[in-house]
């Protein structure tokens, strides 16, 4: 990454001969053990509602106010894309007695259309399985996932190279949680025992970098190889990451950076699946804080900081976002190179969800000073294959 500036504009990608690409077309999809009929044009053409960007809910005896903020990112090389991440709160359950909130951070080149449909579609079929499952929280979630996925499947988007995140959170009892993740998103807990706040992981990256994932996806057939170990340069930048990735026994595609995702027809039989991981966690009273957000406030900042940021402004959601956004965007710069040259800055796209939660008589004061050492800055590199030039670099086409 860098500063250097280019005029070159990126153009939409096609897989290379000889890989096998799922059809889009209309179709039906059996959903569960009942068909739902989502056509191309019942999907295309149903009207995107605006999410709620702040709400305060009871259950029990228990407060959660939330608030949420999404800030495009930047390219210079590609200076329309669009913000591809999205965030959704929604009531669900029969009665509306549980509440979804979730993060979707889309990538590729329909990637915004990815993370777009995902937010309209998953919060139903979490509704409607829930009818379903009554007995089993994460069952419910866990076919959502997978539907969500045969529905973006059988779209007019294109997701052969594309799709997107979903770290969600489940608020289904006054002191109980239950978080579901596909992708490298991520969802922290906040604790304020013993009088200071400690951030606590509710979900785990599913990228290559875990063995248990990287297994997983070689026992497919998938290689699992960084750019460098690709494609050796001796001109790479060693201050740029270059993370493993996922790619085709025999070609040198898709690249993906992440094991599990949304839509990615291309890497699927690699795979890379929407199978959520799921974990269910009390919430005892020194449980204060929720926090979900996408990898461009992850890559640059730690849990531990971000939730310290967040739990300064524990009167009011609204500024907790805004604080992580903007600091956020301070650390891109920084680690782009690019502090006083914002013109040529690149940063990705960020989305955070925070979730207070206020149990009866809690007025317990923190410390929010960390004695966490700060992240050292390694330049970030994009998660897919961006644009033809460089598909073509490593298809050799």
């Amino acid at each position: 990454m860098g500063c250097a500036s280019s005029s070159e504009a990126a153009t939409p990608v096609a897989p290379p001969q000889g890989v096998p690409v799922k059809k889009h077309h209309a179709k039906s999809v059996t959903a569960g053990t009942e068909a739902m009929a989502l056509t191309t044009h019942t999907i295309s053409n149903e009207p995107a509602v605006e999410p709620e960007t702040n709400m305060t809910v009871k259950l029990g005896t228990v407060q959660y106010r939330i608030a949420a903020k999404s800030q495009k990112g930047k390219d210079p090389e590609v200076p329309t894309k669009p913000n591809q991440d999205c965030f959704s709160m929604n009531a669900v359950g029969e009665g509306g007695d549980s509440y979804f909130f979730g993060v979707y951070d889309g990538h590729g080149p329909t990637g915004e259309q990815c993370s777009q449909l995902v937010q309209q579609h998953l919060h139903k079929l979490v509704t409607r399985n829930m009818a379903k499952h009554t007995d089993d929280v994460g069952l419910p979630l866990h076919k959502a996932h997978i539907e969500v996925n045969e529905i973006l499947r059988s779209s007019s988007v294109n997701d052969a190279l594309s799709g997107t995140t979903a770290i969600s959170v489940l608020l289904h009892d006054s002191n109980k949680i239950t978080v579901s993740n596909v992708g490298d998103s991520r969802a922290v807990l906040g604790s304020t025992l013993p009088g200071t706040l400690q951030a606590a992981p509710l979900s785990k990256d599913q990228t290559p970098y875990r063995k248990d994932e990287a297994a997983r996806c070689q026992s497919r057939g998938a290689r699992i190889l960084s750019f460098g170990q690709i494609r050796p340069d001796p001109d790479d930048d060693p201050e740029v990451e270059d993370p493993p990735r996922v790619w085709h026994p025999e070609l040198n595609m898709p690249g993906t950076a992440f094991t599990r995702s949304i839509g990615d027809s291309v890497a699927e039989p690699l795979g890379v699946c929407a199978e959520p991981e799921c974990l269910t966690v009390p919430l005892t009273e020194h449980e204060n804080l929720i926090l979900l957000a996408s990898d461009g406030v992850f890559d640059v900042m730690t849990n531990q900081q971000v939730a310290e940021l967040a739990y300064m402004h524990k009167d009011d959601p609204e500024k907790a976002c805004e604080a992580i956004i903007k600091k956020s965007y301070e650390e891109w710069l920084i680690n782009d190179d690019c502090v006083g040259d914002e013109e040529h800055a690149n940063y990705d796209d960020m989305t955070v969800l925070v979730i207070f939660v206020d149990h009866p008589n809690s007025t317990k004061e923190v410390s929010t000073t960390s004695t966490e050492h700060p992240r050292p800055h390694k330049r970030v590199r994009q998660k897919t294959l961006r644009n033809m030039e460089e598909m073509s670099e490593f298809t050799g086409q």
